[in-house]
């Protein structure tokens, strides 16, 4: 293993856990948590990936949804939609 860091390893560097990170965020703690108990299948329920597979697909289809309306929420009303692509 080479001891070079890799671009995404790099990124991550100086920046605060994600554990901190995730601090500032409650509904986005929530979000993730939620997550993990599906693919810990934490409770029981989940007997098939492809079951599990799908809530988490979901779950990221939901969070995306909800990032993307809190972004336009953030976004002066005057930016033009070229302006808010290249954010």
């Amino acid at each position: 293993m080479s001891a070079r860091c890799t671009d995404r390893e790099a990124s991550v560097i100086g920046r605060p856990h994600v554990d901190t990170r995730l601090d500032r965020y409650p509904g986005l703690r929530a979000k993730v948590e939620g997550m993990l108990d599906i693919i810990e299948n934490a409770g029981g329920d989940v007997e098939k990936a492809a079951v599990a597979e799908q809530r988490v697909i979901d779950a990221i289809r939901d969070l995306g949804h909800g990032c993307w309306s809190a972004g336009r929420r953030s976004v002066s009303p005057t930016k033009t939609t070229d302006e808010v692509r290249h954010r």
